[in-house]
């Protein structure tokens, strides 16, 4: 399965989170040049878009529900 990104991405603290179906996580900060700040793999598939509470990133996989946050 490839790096298909077919949810809306979502932006917080001047970042922007983007999540694959194959749960490749992508965090990039926005500007003229591209700047990948994190990228990460959750473990399964996702496909639902990450949504954001307070200071917490929420993003729903196919099994489990992720919180992440301070």
């Amino acid at each position: 399965m490839g790096n298909q990104y077919n949810h809306s991405p979502v932006t917080a603290g001047g970042l922007v989170y983007l999540i694959a179906d194959d749960g490749r996580t992508k965090v990039i900060r926005p500007g003229p040049k591209l700047e990948v700040v994190a990228d990460n793999q959750l473990g399964e598939l996702c496909y639902s878009s990450p949504a954001i509470a307070g200071d917490r990133l929420y993003v729903r996989g196919e099994k489990h529900l992720f919180c992440f946050g301070k």
